[in-house]
Parts: C-alpha cells; sequence; structure tokens
C-alpha cells in the first residue's frame, strides 16, 4: 500500500511501454489553474459573444497576452498537437511533404508580387541595417521565390505538393472571439506546383477531398462554397465552414440546383442563384471559415521565374495554395459543441480519452495492483498517453468529475474506496455511468459495447 501520488512518481522507475499516466495537475500549472470564480474574459471586459472563448479562457486552455494575441495552455496544446497530426496524417496520403520557411520574410519578395501596396495588415519591422521585412501572414511569394532558386524542373519532379505547419500572423483591425480571429494563428498551408492546369486542377480536386475526408473524420460537418480567389490573384476559389451564427461570412445555399457560394459572388442587385438561376430556392446562412483553396495560375511563379521545362518548352508552374486554420479549427469545434459550461470535444481531439479519479485524500491509499491493472489495460489498448489521473484528492470526486467534464475529457473511472476491483465508469458527455468490475474494461473498451446507454468508444 502506498499514497498515489508516490505511486505514480514509482512508475517513472519501472521498464514497460508507457511508465506512467499523466497528472491533470501537471497540464494545469497547480491550483492557481482551478476553474476560476470570475468568469469575465479580459479581451472584452466581459463575456464575449464566443462561448468557446470565454470557456477556453475560464477552464485555463487559453491565457489572454495582449490585444489579439493568446497563449496556447498545455490541455488545448494536447488538442492541437492531436488536430495537426490527423492534418499531416491525411496529407502523407497525397504525397505531401512538410517543410518549414521563416516568419521573417523580406519585405522585397511582397512588393515583387504587388501585393505589398495593398495589404495594410502586414507586421512590419526592421533590422539594425534597416533592412526591412514582414512577419508573414502566408508564403506564396516565400516559395515561389524557392522553386526559382532551383534549376528549371523537369516534368518528372512534378507534382510539387509541400506544407508547413507553423504560425501566422495578421495585423487584424477587428480581432475578436478569442481564436476565431486573433492576430497570431497557427495554420496548414499547402502549396502546389504543377506542369499545367489540367494537372493543377487534379491536385485542386485531390486537396478539396482531403479537406473532407478530414473533418469527416472528426465527426464534423462543414460546407464548401464558391468563394472569390481574386484578392489571391486567382482565378478558382472555395472556401470551407462550420455552420455557426458566430460566422462573419454569409453564404447561400440553392435547394434547387444544390449549388453553394459566397454572397460575395453576388451582385447587390441580383437574388437569383448564380448556378440555376431560380430566386425563390435560396437559403442564406452564416459560417465560419476554416479552410480555403486556390488555384492561383502563375501569378507567382511567372514572377520569381518558377520555371518547368515541358517538351524542350521553359514556363512556369501552375501553382495552388490551400490553408486550414488549425487554432481556428478548435475554436470553430468547441463553438459547435458546447453542452452548458462543458466543450464536448470529439474524442479524436480531447486532451485525454480518460481520467481516473482516486478517493477522496484520507482514503486515498489505493492499492498497487489497481494501478498496474489499469496501466497494462491501457497499454494494451494502446491509448495510455491519453490517460490522466486527477489525483488532487482534497477535493471531492464530485468536483473533479465535473472538472474533467468541463475541459473535454470524455470518460472517467471512479475508483472506490475499498480497495477492491469494483469502479465506476462514467460517460461525461452523456452524464451515464456503469459499476463494472475492472477486469471488464478491456473488452467494453475493446469491443465499444453499449450498456445502459453509457457509449464506451475509445
Amino acid at each position: 500500500m502506498m499514497d498515489l501520488r508516490v505511486f505514480v512518481n514509482n512508475l517513472a522507475k519501472k521498464n514497460c511501454k508507457r511508465p506512467r499516466f499523466h497528472r491533470l495537475l501537471d497540464f494545469q500549472g497547480g491550483s492557481s489553474m482551478q476553474i476560476r470564480k470570475s468568469v469575465d474574459n479580459p479581451t472584452t471586459g466581459g463575456a464575449s459573444l464566443s462561448r468557446s472563448s470565454d470557456l477556453f479562457y475560464k477552464h485555463g486552455l487559453t491565457s489572454y497576452s495582449t490585444n489579439g494575441i493568446y497563449r496556447i495552455l498545455p490541455l488545448l496544446q494536447r488538442s492541437l498537437n492531436k488536430l495537426s497530426n490527423i492534418v499531416e496524417h491525411h496529407l502523407g496520403g497525397v504525397g505531401a511533404s512538410r517543410l518549414t520557411m521563416p516568419h521573417l520574410t523580406d519585405i522585397n519578395l511582397w512588393s515583387r508580387s504587388g501585393r505589398l501596396a495593398d495589404e495594410r495588415q502586414l507586421f512590419r519591422l526592421n533590422d539594425r541595417y534597416k533592412n526591412s521585412y514582414c512577419l508573414a501572414p502566408t508564403h506564396e511569394e516565400e516559395i515561389s521565390h524557392l522553386l526559382g532558386s532551383f534549376q528549371i524542373l523537369s516534368s518528372s519532379r512534378l507534382p510539387i505538393r509541400w506544407y508547413q505547419i507553423s504560425w501566422k500572423f495578421r495585423d487584424e483591425m477587428k480581432h475578436r472571439n478569442g481564436l476565431l480571429r486573433s492576430r497570431e494563428f497557427l495554420m496548414k498551408d499547402l502549396y502546389s506546383f504543377d506542369s499545367d492546369m489540367e494537372n493543377a486542377e487534379i491536385t485542386y480536386n485531390i486537396i478539396r477531398n482531403i479537406y473532407h475526408s478530414i473533418f469527416n473524420d472528426l465527426g464534423v460537418d462543414i460546407l464548401e462554397v464558391e468563394a472569390d480567389g481574386t484578392s489571391m490573384g486567382g482565378y478558382r476559389s472555395s472556401e470551407f465552414h462550420v455552420l455557426n451564427e458566430l460566422g462573419e461570412d454569409v453564404l447561400i445555399i440553392c435547394k434547387s440546383c444544390d449549388s453553394s457560394y459566397n454572397i460575395e459572388l453576388m451582385r447587390n442587385d441580383d437574388k437569383r442563384c448564380l448556378n440555376c438561376g431560380l430566386s425563390d430556392q435560396l437559403l442564406s446562412m452564416k459560417g465560419i471559415e476554416v479552410g480555403h483553396a486556390f488555384l492561383l495560375g502563375t501569378k507567382y511563379t511567372s514572377i520569381f521565374n518558377s520555371n518547368c521545362v515541358i517538351n524542350g518548352e521553359t514556363k512556369p508552374l501552375e501553382m495552388g495554395c490551400y490553408g486550414l486554420g488549425l487554432t481556428r479549427i478548435l475554436a470553430a469545434i468547441a463553438e459547435i459543441s458546447i453542452q452548458e459550461s462543458s466543450i464536448n470535444w470529439p474524442l479524436s481531439l480531447a486532451p485525454f480519452k480518460v481520467s481516473i479519479l482516486p478517493p477522496k485524500s484520507n482514503r486515498s491509499m489505493i492499492s498497487d495492483s489497481i494501478y498496474s491493472t489499469l496501466l497494462e489495460l491501457f497499454n494494451k489498448l494502446d491509448i495510455s498517453d491519453d490517460v490522466v489521473v486527477s489525483d488532487r484528492s482534497r477535493t471531492s470526486i464530485g468536483y473533479r468529475l465535473t472538472e474533467c467534464k468541463h475541459i473535454g475529457i470524455p470518460y472517467s473511472i471512479i475508483l472506490t474506496n475499498n480497495n477492491n476491483d469494483i469502479i465506476e465508469l462514467y460517460d461525461n458527455r452523456n452524464n451515464n455511468s456503469m459499476v463494472i468490475n475492472i477486469s471488464d474494461l478491456f473488452e467494453l473498451f475493446q469491443d465499444n459495447r453499449v450498456n445502459n446507454n453509457l457509449v464506451v468508444k475509445i
């Protein structure tokens, strides 16, 4: 028999697949990160329009730094890492390779592309030698310049599909609603280069389908709409939206022909569908833009001499760019997943899948065998890295259970006081529980059984 904390720390010394469970306190920064008495969000001085922004702050997932800039705290960082891994997995399946480009970009590249004069949201700075730079909000110029520095490519090297996942910077005039519109944000931006327009269209459709697959895996419905691509210098563009009244874009859907597009494509005096021409079958709704795809043609490659040789002829590469706002995706998903004061994350994005709650302090002497059994169980399920122990045992089980529910941990295992093998398994999303023997957990999780309306799906 030993104290829980001693046991958990001692596990690190043992030679096992994953030597210990995480401790929830390690991700909360101590008691200072407990649920706050104040629900005020410092970005607004009170409650904002965005429920996700308020709950991220209240439950210790984000911290306000300065106007439009936020710290991503450890619990939300885990969800962000999981989202990044899902995106990487899907992109790897279509031959996309990851690289890293500099945050600091030579301002002359933006001048050469012609975007500098129209871009009012660039963060600009000079070094000690008075060279001018910007903090890149996107990297069309940078990567086209990179391709132009190579020897002229042959068709055998194409297509090129390179992407990065990195922080971007935009001096937003109207930053608001937390991570939904911030001045620093994490984005996946992919750039494609093809030999001709036919192949560029193929890449464009592949990435569009990948976006749908990503959100399908997350269990999140999105709407793809036709959009205006002229701001990027392209001629075809698609936007991907999570439907929500907090969205800043007005989307039009035609019930007759199933076409959908951003209202920006419509003339002010035109109330007819852009595709079929009918005017009485249009629906209007708001969406949070979480992704974008552009076919850019040779807008950038012709400027930066990013060329290829096709049948002996040197010609500019056909370019596309594809963005996913990862921090915005998390905020948008949270926005549509909130139940009362809790964030109902998709299972694949929950910071942890299971929390273990030992009894209150003076009864927290739990047998080694129970913890060893749990560790062996979750190692067999290959999710021990997704299990966390809430060992702040001076607080009640009810308080810690509510805390786990608030931050989006879907399942909790409540250990009993009498050191036997009987546990309570609690479904935090559906407020259901069942009392079972600890030895039955493996089959329950593995087989995705449904008992007493408790859906266990790891």
